[in-house]
């Protein structure tokens, strides 16, 4: 499997349940880039699960809204913790943001 968000968070379950498991990264080696990823509220919930909720918790950010901007900066659209509530309901929960920029 993928040494992606994916393939790792199967793993972890793998592991847990002590089934053999390969993962296959496609770069050469690991490298330190500036970049985060959104994880959606079930992924959150289910790395919590599988026992990284204090790591994931240690590098992210909750999300409590977002928005789309131009190339040049400028907002073309944005949703804020309010309008979220309102178009999905109360029990929508933000989303995580870890972060890793280049050491």
């Amino acid at each position: 499997m993928g040494a992606g968000i994916g393939g790792l968070a199967a793993a972890a379950a793998l592991a847990r349940r002590e089934i053999p498991y390969t993962l296959v990264e496609a770069l050469p080696r690991p490298t330190a880039v500036a970049t985060s990823i959104l994880l959606q509220n079930n992924t959150v919930r289910v790395l919590g699960e599988l026992g990284l909720g204090g790591q994931l918790s240690a590098v992210g950010r909750r999300v409590t809204g977002t928005s789309i901007r131009s190339l040049s900066g400028r907002i073309l659209a944005s949703v804020g913790p309010a309008a979220a509530r309102a178009r999905r309901g109360p029990r929508v929960t933000p989303a995580a943001c870890p972060s890793r920029a280049p050491s």
